[in-house]
């Protein structure tokens, strides 16, 4: 059994997203405790389960909100300990002073929060506030016998940042992963707020060293998505997204198996 933090965890099997397409966003904890109502009448256990949330979950009215409320990061601890779920979280961290905290990725789970990556470039046009800053921290952690990597939102995608180019994030990810010595699966995960169309399968393939990649997005110009690699077929990607237009602006949860495409669904309904 794989520990870290403060809690014994069993191996994680599953992986998915929570897509926040809904157009109202003032309370993120209550719109993810509907979704997984659903996934908890559908499975017995969710002890396996990785799931990836969206950028900036923790600020109040979405990714161009003006607050980031510290409460949310409490809250998903008691949500994993009462499902034993992990979340990858996409959480803005606090302002020390007139020091703008950093857009991060962090492992929560249970008591455990494990900071994994924090986002490079600043991306939110038509904002109204500078919320926080480019950072560079990339730390991919074992747990539940899992290589957990995150890049958020635009770091994952093609195109310099505010560091370098997109050339020094993948060597970045390579030889931080490597580090970890172990032959477990690496599952990229991606907080997101991909605010304009783009083919998020095609972001998640730029990572063909991943066993897998889940892009949670927090907007509803275009889906979220999990990318598994075949285990039969190297470079063959099964693909579990939204998939009608149409429904990008309601909030849905999807999980499938690490080693499968077949989808086990929880979705919400819109509003």
């Amino acid at each position: 059994m794989r520990t870290s933090g403060t809690r014994d965890r069993e191996k994680l099997s599953r992986i998915g997203f929570f897509h926040f397409g809904q157009g109202d966003k003032v309370d993120p904890v209550a719109s993810l405790r509907k979704s997984l109502s659903s996934l908890q009448a559908r499975s017995t256990s969710l002890g396996d389960c990785l799931l990836v949330l969206p950028e900036a979950f923790n600020v109040l009215g979405g990714y161009f909100g003006d607050h980031a409320d510290a409460s949310i990061g409490s809250a998903l601890k008691q949500i994993s300990a009462e499902t034993k779920i992990a979340f990858v979280a996409g959480l803005i961290e606090p302002s020390q002073g007139s020091t703008l905290g950093c857009n991060s990725a962090c492992l929560v789970d249970g008591d455990c929060c494990r900071l994994i990556s924090k986002k490079r470039q600043y991306t939110r046009p038509g904002a109204t506030r500078t919320l926080y800053r480019p950072c560079r921290f990339d730390g991919p952690i074992l747990h539940g016998g899992l290589r957990i990597a995150a890049l958020v939102c635009n770091d994952a995608d093609q195109g310099p940042d505010c560091f370098g180019s997109f050339e020094d994030r993948r060597s970045e990810f390579l030889k931080t992963t490597e580090a970890l010595k172990t032959a477990d699966p690496i599952v990229l995960c991606v907080p997101a707020c991909f605010s304009t169309a783009r083919d998020l399968t095609a972001v998640a393939k730029l990572w063909p060293e991943a066993s897998a990649a889940v892009i949670a997005n927090g907007h509803s110009s275009c889906s979220s998505v999990i990318c598994t690699q075949s285990t039969t077929m190297p470079g063959t990607w099964e693909v579990t997204g939204v998939k009608w237009e149409n429904d990008w602006a309601e909030n849905h949860l999807k999980v499938v198996p690490l080693n499968s495409g077949n989808a086990t669904k929880a979705e919400a309904p819109s509003g």
